[in-house]
């Protein structure tokens, strides 16, 4: 079947499950579920038809899938449909399909525990009849998927050409940035187009062990130095690609409304990729909380604590006088609720607070920036990873002006030059009058709290300057916002399955950590604005085409006009 609304609730029940398995989009992976689950209710009254399809739905309510209210809404929409449609041949009037637009995950959860039963109790004495099978092979889910992607980048000519790359240095030895001995920081390429070809390339391992615990490992392509690459560009003298470990997590529920995840998983957040990357994965705790307290309405919590960058043991290595562990860590919240006012409804708010503790950069005590191999007390607050966009600043504070008299070498690191502590608002619309198509709107804001404009100015920073390089003209900001509306099938599962999705971005330079945000858009920047259209078909079940174009430009400071087009083959198993 290929719609993701219309269902046929005939029996037998198992021809019933496979189709209220499917569910609308999440807006993050393994975000809160979008539909509110299903509370215990009292027993519906028998229904006062022999209609097998009723008597259906009184089965489902005796095994407390659906409540007794979710029953009557579906039997009173059975007898309408019914009395609306002309007889049949015989005079009865036919049987129609009764449509079940939204199925809580909790639901689903209990169908696929039911199927998987009734699956085995049908298989005894096969020869794939569990007993024969070995007890991993019981427990075990493997899943993957392939994308080959081809990008072109256009830069427009007039960019500004001086935009430092700053990630560079702090990932490898501090650089001269004095005028005497050195060309400084390396700069970015802004002016000439670019294109590759990349690969994706994930696979994933699932093992429940227990009713209530699973564990997770997923392998993927890409490089290990940042958070946000998971492509492998081809184009490397035929060299094997390198594997990483993409997500190694514990997944305890120890109620169907609790869940605790532990280790490195997938976002927990109700978000869009305005302040987290769709790929972005996080290390450390986190728990959920989701449960129906009315008809139709669910609220939830996410709490978490994640670990950014841990002190090296031996910190600094050059010297025997070590410094203290200064960790960098995020501690962050979200509330939100899950409200189905209507079957073809679904609204779902979120507001999170994302606070970054540590991680912006810090000046050191004066010392000796006259060679690369002496350390600063403060190298380890520099930036462990950034894309482009945020405010830095020198962190080594010289022990001899390199502007002296006798030419001196001032090898420098960079850190960020402004907190962050980010208040968030995401908020989601989907209609489902029109399925199989769906219509979604969604839009999210954020505000940095912690944006101090004349700290950073007192900071020296080193970007977000005009063209001229002085302090004066420093312009950067707090706040980011993204709007989108999103038509077509919430998922690409069969041929001529289709969607298509246009959005607006707009982030202020500091209004969100730019290590973490959308790795297409602008090149991973903040200090962007501008459009993204997208769009997928299916060619075949689980193959589908898509393309994403991507066309922004800078929000202050010197210019930066930057397009992107994509285009994907994407397979899954």
């Amino acid at each position: 079947m290929n719609s993701r609304r219309w269902r046929h609730l005939t029996p037998p029940l198992l021809a019933l499950l496979p189709a209220l398995l499917g569910a609308g989009p999440a807006l993050a992976a393994d975000a809160p579920s979008t539909t509110p689950a299903v509370a215990a209710a009292p027993t519906a009254p028998a229904p006062t038809t022999q209609d097998v399809t009723l008597n259906l739905i009184h089965l489902l309510v005796q095994q407390n899938i659906i409540t007794a209210v979710q029953a009557d809404a579906l039997f009173a929409q059975a007898k309408k449909e019914a009395a609306a449609s002309p007889p049949t041949a015989t005079g009865a009037p036919p049987t129609k399909p009764i449509r079940v637009t939204y199925v809580p995950e909790v639901i689903r959860e209990q169908i696929k525990e039911q199927t998987k039963k009734e699956v085995l109790e049908e298989s005894k004495g096969s020869a794939a009849a569990p007993s024969n099978l070995p007890e991993w092979m019981r427990r075990v889910t493997i899943t993957g998927d392939f994308r080959m992607r081809y990008e072109r980048m256009f830069n427009d000519g007039h960019n500004y050409p001086f935009f430092g790359d700053y990630n560079t240095v702090n990932q490898g030895n501090p650089v001269d940035t004095s005028s005497f001995t050195s060309p400084g920081v390396p700069v970015l390429n802004t002016t000439e187009n670019r294109q590759r070809y990349r690969v994706r390339a994930r696979i994933e391992i699932d093992d429940r062990v227990n009713n209530a615990t699973m564990i997770g490992m997923r392998l993927t392509t890409g490089s290990n130095n940042g958070p946000v690459s998971p492509n492998q560009t081809q184009g490397t003298d035929f060299s094997q690609y390198p594997v990483n470990l993409d997500r190694a997590f514990l997944k305890y529920t120890p109620t169907p409304d609790v869940k605790v995840l532990v280790g490195r998983f997938a976002s927990p957040w109700l978000s869009t990729d305005l302040v987290w990357y769709s790929d972005l994965n996080f290390d450390g705790a986190a728990l959920q909380y989701n449960k129906e307290l009315l008809p139709n309405l669910r609220p939830f919590v996410t709490a978490g604590v994640f670990p950014i960058e841990n002190t090296a043991l031996g910190f600094p290595t050059a010297t025997s006088a070590k410094t203290p562990s200064r960790d960098k860590w995020l501690y962050a919240g979200q509330i939100g609720l899950s409200w189905l006012p209507d079957p073809d409804y679904l609204i779902k708010i979120g507001a999170a607070y994302y606070d970054f503790a540590k991680i912006q950069g810090e000046l050191s005590s004066l010392c000796s920036t006259a060679t690369s191999g002496v350390p600063c007390n403060t190298d380890n607050t520099r930036a462990g990873f950034m894309q482009k966009g945020n405010t830095v600043f020198a962190i080594r504070n010289s022990a001899v002006s390199p502007t002296s008299v006798n030419p001196v070498a001032d090898y420098q690191y960079y850190g960020l030059a402004s907190r962050f502590r980010v208040a968030d608002l995401t908020a989601r619309f989907d209609v489902a009058t029109f399925a199989p198509v769906h219509i979604t709107f969604n839009g999210e804001f954020a505000y940095n709290t912690a944006y101090d404009k004349s700290r950073i100015i007192a900071l020296n920073p080193d970007n977000n300057l005009g063209t001229s390089g002085t302090v004066g003209t420093f312009s950067s900001g707090p706040m980011a916002f993204q709007t989108g509306l999103t038509v077509g099938m919430p998922e690409i599962r069969e041929f001529g399955d289709w969607s298509a999705s246009v959005a607006y971005k707009y982030l202020e330079a500091d209004s969100v950590v730019d290590a973490f945000n959308d790795a297409d858009f602008h090149g991973g920047v903040t200090n962007a604005k501008g459009y993204v259209l997208r769009g997928s078909m299916g060619l075949a079940h689980n193959v589908w085409l898509s393309g994403n174009f991507f066309s922004a430009t800078e929000v202050s400071g010197p210019p930066l006009a930057e397009d992107t087009v994509q285009m994907d083959v994407n397979a899954r198993f």
